[in-house]
This record gives C-alpha cells, structure tokens and sequence, in this order.
C-alpha cells in the first residue's frame, strides 16, 4: 500500500510551507547624494550655473537678453520670429538632420521669450548630452534663416497670432500705453504688417546685436557644472553687451473695438524693479488683490480684486480677475 505522503499534493504543501518560513532578506537603504547649485561667472561675461539631481534626464538652457524690448524699428517682430525659426537649419546643418537626430537621442528642442529675455531650452537623456548640448548650440547661436524655410515658417506664425486669447492681447496693449514710444511698448508677437517684411538679413543682425557673451547665461539641471562651464566657453558668441534698451514708463489709454462675448479691461501703474525695496511690498499687494488659479470656488473667488468686480454691478465672474506684476 503506496503511503498518502508520496501524494503530489501533499508534496507541493510541504514546500510551500518550507518557502514560507525563510527569512526575509534585509533591505538596504541608499540615499542619492545632494548637491548644492553652482555659479561660475566666465572672463567673457556668460554667466553658467547648475544643479545635479541625479535625474536620468538633463535639462539645459541658453538664455539671451534678446525679448521684444530690444527690437529697434527696423527689427519689429524679430523676437518671435527667433522663436518660432528654432529647429530650422543651421549654418552646419539642416532642419531635417537637427529633427533625426533629436529623434535618435531621445530629446527634444524649444525656445521661449518675452520682453527681456529668448531661452532656447533642450531636454535629452543623460547618457546622450553631449549630442544634444551640441544640437542645442547650432540653433542658439548660428541660425541660418534660410529664405524658404522663413517663407514656409509664415503658416506657423500666422496660426499663433490668429489663437491668441482676448486677455493676452489686453496685457500686449496695456505695456504699449505704458510704455509709449519705449522698449517695453514693444510688442511679443510680430504685427501683422511686418509678416513677410523681415527680411534674413534683418534677423542676422538682430542674433549679432543680442546673442552676445555678456548678455548670455548657461544653465543647466542634471549636469555636471565643470564640464558645463567647458561648453559655455566653446560657443560661438560675439563680446560685448549690446543695446541697453531703456524704457520709461508714461501712462495712457487703449481700446480696441471687436464683436468678442466679452471685454477684457487691464489696468495698470507705475512699479518697482526687482532690485528695489518696494518689490516685496508690491508682491504682498499682488496676491492680495488675487493670484489664484482659475476655479470657481477657489481661493482667488475670495479675493480682493474679485469681490471689488462681484459688487460693481458686472458679471463678478472671479476667474476673469487676476492681479499681475511684471
């Protein structure tokens, strides 16, 4: 008689149990070291700094004073053409070999600006940064502006200006009547008469008026700073500071007409850079009268600048009311 213990399923119990009764193995803690952010100022004037955390992924900027602000009158609208000529071709390469090889390397290429500054930013996997930080200097500091591809550019600028939003427009008119006749008046989008007008010529002497060593900063996130400070160094950037673009703040009064469901009103006065010693009181004030998301019952419904416009007799719509500072 064979015995009940040679069963396979009171075999397989058996080792079950045996597994349950190991001991766990021990964990081991490790914790990522800290870095603190580092700060070198080049004999050229670029300025770099960074941070390393660690991340699989780094993140580098080049940062020129070349916004809006500095466009003369022959250079009206230059900025957002910089802007939207980023991954076209290159004095070294093409459009098509900048956009394969971003592909290849996992990253990818933008540029953003305003009023002071145009950053072209990249974001590629750490083990590939060299190939983008120089992808990243071909499109930062040796534009081509080809003729064609400015020409097939226009669709891309035009589609930006038709989707602007009311309240972008109000704050575009606003720095226009604050600022009459002065650098800052300038608007961050190219007017509608000036598509086509820029000639490449034009652009190039903008880059060579703005992209200079000492209006530059490299920065950096996920990278090491000595081999950073070396790629700032290797950029091909002309010395100097270029124009100052002083602005004047005078006061004033715009409208424009249109058939929009709504009116955008924007008011604004005179404030404080941020070097002074009224910026901070100048941030109270802001979140005072309302920096909040847009959301109906959030913090913002309750702010200062919402209650005043809820008890004037209008909408009271709090997620149209927001105080800026700039």
């Amino acid at each position: 008689m064979a015995s009940k213990l040679t069963k396979p399923g009171l075999l397989k119990n058996v080792v079950q149990r045996s597994y349950g009764a190991q001991a766990a193995t021990q964990q081991t803690s490790y914790t990522l070291p800290q870095h603190q952010p580092q700060v070198t100022s080049l004999p050229s004037g670029v300025v770099v700094a960074s941070q390393e955390n660690n991340s699989p992924v780094s993140r580098v900027a080049v940062l020129f004073k070349a916004g809006s602000r500095y466009e003369g009158p022959n250079h009206l609208g230059a900025s957002h053409m910089l802007r939207t000529c980023v991954g076209l071709g290159t004095n070294n390469t093409t459009a098509f070999s900048i956009t394969r090889s971003l592909q290849q390397l996992g990253g990818s290429l933008e540029a953003e600006g305003g009023r002071e500054h145009i950053l072209y930013g990249l974001e590629v996997i750490r083990d590939n940064l060299d190939g983008g930080l120089e992808l990243l200097g071909e499109v930062s500091t040796q534009p081509s502006f080809k003729t064609w591809e400015m020409k097939d550019n226009l669709r891309r600028v035009k589609t930006e200006l038709a989707l602007r939003e009311p309240s972008t427009l109000a704050l575009e008119m606003l720095h226009k009547a604050a600022f009459r006749n002065t650098g800052l008046a300038n608007s961050i989008f190219v007017s509608d008469f000036r598509l086509g007008k820029l000639s490449s010529d034009m652009l190039k002497d903008y880059v060579a008026q703005t992209h200079q060593a000492g209006r530059m900063v490299v920065v950096g996130l996920g990278v090491d700073h000595s081999a950073l400070v070396n790629y700032a160094k290797g950029l091909s950037v002309g010395a100097g500071d270029g124009p100052a673009g002083a602005s004047v703040y005078g006061g004033g009064e715009l409208r424009h007409e249109s058939d929009a469901p709504i009116s955008v009103i924007a008011v604004a006065g005179s404030g404080a850079s941020l070097g002074s010693s009224d910026a901070a009181a100048l941030a109270v004030a802001q979140h005072i009268l309302g920096v909040g998301p847009s959301v109906k019952y959030g913090s913002n419904a309750s702010s200062a600048l919402a209650k005043a416009v809820a008890g004037s007799g209008g909408s009271g719509n709090p997620r149209l009311t927001k105080g800026l500072r700039s």
